[in-house]
């Protein structure tokens, strides 16, 4: 019967503990920084971290998840509502023929949709018709009566009015499509909170086989053709 070592936490290899103690030990040496450069450290200065009072009177220790949550998305449901209609009308515009014109999409309508688009995570189907299949060995009465119109909704979503395409010139915008929506989460963050002394800015890989120019291509990846996205 072979001893533990006292030191080593339980469940964790004492070669991998080892590599782990020696990585953090080389971490924490502390290394002398390159001569003519400005090693200046300004000290941290900032409000208590956590959601702005002023903004956000509101909120406190007893609210919801929910209720944080809309703090930063309720202008993005607004705007997706907005455009996703905008679209539509667009797309209706285009027909010969007169069409059935079914009624606006409301800012309710888009919080279930996100909501179902969630829950699906936790109820993997073929495909996505197969959550609206009457058949019985598949029939869920949940979707079907939670939202009939999810697959309108999930046709003519959008962000940004075609409309208002800017022109391909040197400073065009390749992502000018998820622009607002990426400068009004930008500004609701800045308003409604504050960050932490400590950040960690890491990327995720999603996996993707869309045409895009700044897709990347790595073969040793798992997802070889990717989007590599900052995450904070």
């Amino acid at each position: 019967m072979s001893m533990k070592n006292p030191l080593t936490p339980a469940g964790i290899e004492p070669v991998t503990f080892r590599f782990v103690a020696q990585h953090l030990n080389h971490c924490a040496t502390a290394v002398p920084p390159p001569q003519g450069r400005n090693t200046n450290i300004h000290p941290f200065v900032s409000p208590a971290k956590g959601v702005k009072k002023r903004e956000a009177p509101h909120i406190n220790t007893d609210s919801s998840p929910l209720s944080v949550l809309m703090l930063f998305f309720t202008e993005i449901f607004h705007l997706l509502v907005k455009q996703t209609n905008v679209y539509y009308q667009q797309h209706l515009d285009r027909q010969a023929g007169p069409s059935h014109l079914l009624p606006d999409i409301t800012v309710p309508d888009m919080k279930t949709f996100v909501a179902l688009a969630l829950q699906m995570a936790h109820e993997l189907k073929d495909t996505l018709h197969d959550y609206w299949s009457r058949p019985g060995q598949l029939h869920n009465l949940f979707y079907g009566e939670t939202m009939p119109r999810f697959l309108h909704i999930l046709r003519f979503l959008h962000f940004a009015d075609n409309s208002q395409r800017p022109d391909e010139g040197e400073e065009y915008d390749r992502l000018w499509k998820l622009r607002t929506l990426f400068d009004k989460l930008n500004e609701a963050y800045a308003k409604f909170y504050n960050p932490s002394e400590h950040l960690a800015v890491d990327k995720v890989i999603v996996k993707f086989k869309g045409r895009v120019i700044f897709m990347q291509y790595i073969p040793e990846k798992m997802f070889q053709h990717q989007n590599l996205q900052s995450v904070r």
